[in-house]
C-alpha cells in the first residue's frame, strides 16, 4: 500500500514577512557599515576643505537616482512576475527532497518568491545606476556649445551631455526588459503554460501575447539605440587613422545602420532634411544637363554636314590631278 503524497505546507504569512523584515534590516545595516567609514572619512575631509555643500548635492543626487531607479524596476519586473503567475494551476509542480519530507508545491513557492527577488534584483539594480550621479548632473544642468557638427548638424554638448545619458538608460532598460522575459518564460514552463513536445511548441494565449509584448519592447529598444547611440558613435570613431568619422564610416557604417534601423523599428532616420538652397542648385543643375542633351544632336549634324562638305572637296580636287597625270604621262609617250 502506498502512502498518500504530503504536501508540505510553508509558513504562515506572518512568520513570512517577519523574516522578509529581519532579512531587510540586515541588508540594511550590511551597506551601512561597509560604506559608512568611507562616507565619514569623506565627510571630514570636504569640510575641512569648506566644501561640504559638494558633498551633500552628491549625497542626494545618488540618493534620488538609486530610489528613482529601484522603485522603476521593481514596479515592472514585479509586474511581470505577476502577470507570469496569474490564474490557477491545475497540475502543480510537486518536489520531494527526501524521502521522508513532504512534497514542496514549487509553483506555489514561485509565487511567494516573486516580490523578494523583484526587490532584491531592483535594489541592485539601483545601486549600481547611483555611479551615474555626475552624468545626470551634468545632462540636467547642460548648456550649448556653439558649434555644430558637420554630419548630424546638432551641437557639440549634445554629445558630452545627452548621449551618455541615454546610453545608460536605454542599455539599463534593455537588461532588465531581457531578464524579465527569460524569468516570464521559465514561470510559464514550470506552470505548464509553455509545453514542449517532440518538435512542437505550445503556449497559451495570455502567455504568447505576454511574451509578444515583451520582444517588441526589446526590439523598439535596440532601434532607439542605433537611433541615438550608434549614429552619434560614429563622430568620435578610432576604426580610421584618427579620432572621428572616416570615409568608411560615413559611407558604409552610417548606411548600414541607417537600414537596421529602419528595419528594427518604427524610428525615423536620423539623415538631416534637404535645405532649400541646395535643392533649387540641384534643379538648376539638372536642367543645365538636359539643355546641353538636347543640344547633342544639332552638333552633331552640323558636324556631319561640314564633313560630307570637306569630303566633296576633296574628291572635286582630286580630279584635276587625275587628269594632269595622265595629259603628262601622254606627253612623254609623244615626246620621241
Amino acid at each position: 500500500m502506498t502512502t498518500p503524497l504530503r504536501v508540505a505546507r510553508l509558513p504562515a504569512p506572518r512568520r513570512r514577512s517577519f523574516g522578509l523584515v529581519i532579512l531587510a534590516l540586515l541588508f540594511v545595516l550590511f551597506l551601512f557599515f561597509s560604506n559608512g567609514v568611507q562616507l565619514i572619512a569623506e565627510w571630514l575631509w570636504f569640510q575641512s576643505l569648506g566644501y561640504e555643500r559638494v558633498f551633500t548635492t552628491r549625497l542626494v543626487a545618488q540618493a534620488v537616482l538609486g530610489l528613482a531607479v529601484t522603485g522603476l524596476v521593481f514596479a515592472f519586473l514585479y509586474a511581470n512576475l505577476r502577470m507570469a503567475q496569474r490564474g490557477l494551476v491545475p497540475n502543480p509542480l510537486l518536489v520531494r527532497f527526501s524521502s521522508g519530507a513532504g512534497a514542496v508545491d514549487i509553483t506555489r513557492l514561485s509565487r511567494r518568491l516573486a516580490l523578494p527577488a523583484a526587490l532584491g534584483l531592483a535594489l541592485l539594480v539601483g545601486l549600481g545606476a547611483t555611479a551615474g550621479w555626475l552624468a545626470v548632473l551634468q545632462f540636467l544642468n547642460r548648456t550649448p556649445f556653439g558649434v555644430t557638427d558637420p554630419v548630424f548638424h546638432r551641437d557639440v554638448g549634445y554629445y558630452v551631455f545627452t548621449v551618455p545619458v541615454i546610453a545608460g538608460a536605454i542599455g539599463l532598460l534593455i537588461g532588465v526588459t531581457t531578464f524579465a522575459l527569460l524569468a516570464s518564460v521559465g514561470l510559464y514552463v514550470l506552470r505548464r503554460d509553455i509545453v514542449v513536445y517532440g518538435r512542437q511548441v505550445t503556449v497559451e494565449p495570455s502567455a504568447r501575447l505576454h511574451l509578444a509584448v515583451l520582444i517588441a519592447l526589446l526590439f523598439v529598444l535596440m532601434a532607439l539605440r542605433v537611433y541615438f547611440v550608434r549614429l552619434p558613435e560614429l563622430l568620435y570613431s578610432t576604426t580610421g587613422p584618427l579620432v572621428g568619422a572616416s570615409y568608411a564610416d560615413l559611407h558604409a557604417q552610417l548606411t548600414g545602420r541607417r537600414a537596421g534601423e529602419r528595419g528594427a523599428g518604427p524610428v525615423g532616420s536620423s539623415r538631416p532634411a534637404p535645405r532649400p538652397q541646395h535643392a533649387a542648385r540641384g534643379r538648376t543643375l539638372l536642367r543645365r544637363v538636359a539643355a546641353r542633351r538636347r543640344a547633342v544632336p544639332s552638333d552633331r549634324a552640323a558636324t556631319r554636314g561640314l564633313a560630307e562638305r570637306v569630303g566633296e572637296g576633296g574628291a572635286a580636287a582630286r580630279v584635276p590631278h587625275r587628269g594632269h597625270a595622265a595629259r603628262l604621262g601622254a606627253g612623254q609617250r609623244g615626246d620621241p
